[in-house]
Order: C-alpha cells, then structure tokens, then sequence
C-alpha cells in the first residue's frame, strides 16, 4: 500500500506535467531536476529564493497560484497569463513567498 506522501508526489507530478506542457517558454527555461519534496518546488511559499528562469520553480509557482485561485489546469489563458507575469515580475521579489503574494494580488489586473 502507498503511503500518502507518495500519492500526494503523483497527484502533484500530474497536475505539473499538465501544466508543463501548457507553457508557451518551457523550451527557453533551464529544467533541473530536483529530490522529491526539495523547497525550490514543495511546500507553501517560503523564504526559498525564487528563480523565474528555472522550468521546475515556475510550474511549481504556477500551480500553487492556480490552486489559490481556484483555476482549472485546463484554463490555458490563466496558465499564460501566470507564466507571462512570472516572466516580467518587478525587480526586488526574491523569495517565493514575495512572487507568490504578488502573482495572487495581481492575478485579475
């Protein structure tokens, strides 16, 4: 039997494939692969440094927004959107709780 963890990393790896292959950038972003549960892409937005450039980070942000929002993965038009509002974030958001609250704040401008 699995244990909850486990199905939460395939439920998650889902939904982010879904997304992953919705961006219109995923080809111009570096794409590490990082250890299950790394704090660059689980978890609630932290004091993690947030890097847009990085395909991993901004499907983990994009997703976390989208649950917020109460988006469909199936919404392509919200997906841009985040993804084109990741990519021109204002300068001085570092942290991912920094772009988080700001993506959430301006989702509907």
């Amino acid at each position: 039997m699995m244990d909850l963890g486990k199905i939460i990393d395939k439920v998650e790896q889902g939904r982010r494939k879904e997304i992953e292959e919705t961006l219109e950038a995923a080809d111009r972003c570096r794409c590490t692969e990082y250890p299950p549960r790394a704090p660059e892409i689980s978890g609630k937005p932290d004091d993690t440094l947030f890097d847009r450039c990085e395909l991993r980070q901004v499907i983990y942000m994009i997703d976390l927004v989208l649950e917020e929002m109460r988006e469909s993965l199936h919404n392509h038009g919200a997906i841009n959107k985040l993804e084109r509002r990741i990519a021109d974030l204002p300068e001085g958001l570092a942290t991912q709780r920094e772009v988080y609250d700001w993506l959430v704040e301006h989702y509907h401008g």
